[in-house]
């Protein structure tokens, strides 16, 4: 597995994986999303230019991962497309991820991951990424790890 960055030519890509049926049961908005409010949201985030990345298996896009800032603090989501869950690719692409934002850190910097407490998948994948988990709400987990460049 390698990572890219999105590109807008990945707006349609990602729309189809926002409204994927499993990935908006397991967000906080279970809603389906409007194609005119994924395109602003889209270009927001290219704008940001926020750590963003497409991951790919012999450059067939498999998954997705964003770090949102959120104060001084980074928010990671991620999605695996619904053909290649239960590969084990959840875990390779937050440590894939991981791995290539701490080389841009420039100071100790600490990664959040919101969970549903139902979402055994992701569970297991910040887990076996050294995240230590806590309760966040009677819904779901907070996973943390700092992080550095070191």
């Amino acid at each position: 597995m390698k990572l890219r960055n999105v590109i807008p030519q990945d707006i349609d890509l990602v729309f189809q994986w926002a409204n994927d049926p499993d990935t908006r049961n397991q967000s906080y908005s279970s809603n389906l999303i409007p194609y005119e409010q994924h395109r602003s949201w889209f270009h927001q985030k290219i704008e940001e230019k926020i750590d963003w990345f497409i991951a790919e298996i012999n450059e067939i896009p498999v998954g997705i991962i964003r770090f949102d800032k959120n104060q001084d603090q980074l928010k990671v989501n991620y999605s695996i497309d619904e053909r290649w869950r239960g590969k084990g690719l959840g875990k390779e692409i937050i440590s894939l991820a991981l791995n290539h934002i701490s080389l841009e850190l420039e100071r100790e910097t600490t990664i959040l991951g919101f969970v549903k407490k139902n979402n055994l998948a992701s569970i297991k994948c910040f887990a076996s990424n050294g995240f230590s988990q806590d309760e966040h709400d009677l819904e779901s987990y907070v996973f943390r790890k700092v992080i550095n460049n070191d």
